[in-house]
């Protein structure tokens, strides 16, 4: 038999009968719900974060370059970046074809 002790949760009835998971499913689909109006929310003011950029005279290249540099730093991927520079550098000049070359570049 078992004894509840004042230490222990109250118990969800409605829960434990939940036999079809009816409730279970629509806490999930609210919860997801929640989180793609975040990333709504996320989205919209990275756009004015590019607009505002853009206003400021960065052309499309340099907006490119820092969102592909947050994106790096929001996955913590600097070394795999890194890595890939040296191997492109590298290939780059056994190929005869070095894109890291900037001299006489502007």
């Amino acid at each position: 038999m078992l004894v509840e002790t004042p230490n222990d949760p109250p118990r969800d009835f409605e829960r434990m009968l939940d036999l079809d998971r009816s409730t279970l499913i629509r806490d999930f689909v609210d919860e997801m719900e929640g989180r793609m109006r975040e990333v709504e929310t996320a989205q919209a003011a990275l756009k004015d974060i590019v607009e505002a950029a853009v206003r400021q005279e960065f052309p499309p290249r340099d907006v490119a370059a820092m969102k592909k540099i947050a994106r790096l730093r929001l996955k913590d991927q600097k070394a795999a970046a890194q890595l890939e520079f040296e191997a492109i550098g590298r290939i780059g000049k056994a190929a005869d074809f070095d894109v890291l070359d900037f001299e006489g570049v502007r």
